[in-house]
C-alpha cells in the first residue's frame, strides 16, 4: 500500500489529469484491495439518454485507456498488481436506453462489456457485483 501510495504521489499531473481531460469526473473512487491485487476504480452516476455514440464518447471509452495509465503511474516505483478501471452507472433504465444508444441493438452484456451499468440488482443482473468482481460481464 506505501508503495501505491508513492507511486501515486509521484505520478505525473499529466497522467493523473487523463481521467479528468476524458470529461470523467467520478463522483465515488472505489479502492478495493485483496492479497493479491488493488483496483482502483472510479465510478461515475450518469443520465445516458443524450449520450453520444460510444466511438465518439470519451468518457465511456475511459476505461479503454486505464490499463496502461496505471502502468505508467506505478512502474517507476516497481508496483505491478494495480489495476484502475471506471464505470459509468447510467441512471437511464436499460429498457430506455438501449433504445435510443447506438443502433438500439445493444443488450445489457454490450453495455457491461463497456463498462455501462444500470443501476439494477436482481433477475440475474447485478451491477454492484460486477463492480467488485473486478469485469464488467
Amino acid at each position: 500500500m506505501v508503495a501505491l501510495t508513492t507511486a501515486l504521489a509521484k505520478a505525473p499531473t499529466a497522467s493523473l489529469l487523463a481521467v479528468a481531460s476524458s470529461g470523467f469526473y467520478p463522483d465515488f473512487i472505489l479502492w478495493i484491495k485483496t492479497a493479491n491485487e488493488q483496483r482502483i476504480a472510479f465510478i461515475e452516476p450518469h443520465g445516458m439518454l443524450n449520450a453520444v455514440a460510444y466511438q465518439h464518447d470519451a468518457k465511456a471509452q475511459l476505461h479503454e485507456r486505464l490499463p496502461e495509465l496505471a502502468r505508467s503511474i506505478t512502474r517507476p516505483a516497481g508496483v505491478s498488481n494495480v489495476r484502475l478501471d471506471s464505470f459509468i452507472l447510467s441512471t437511464t433504465p436499460y429498457g430506455e436506453l438501449h433504445e435510443h444508444y447506438e443502433d438500439g441493438a445493444w443488450s445489457r452484456e454490450d453495455f457491461a462489456d463497456k463498462h455501462i451499468l444500470f443501476l439494477e440488482r436482481g433477475d440475474g443482473y447485478d451491477y454492484l457485483a460486477q463492480i467488485f468482481q473486478g469485469n464488467a460481464v
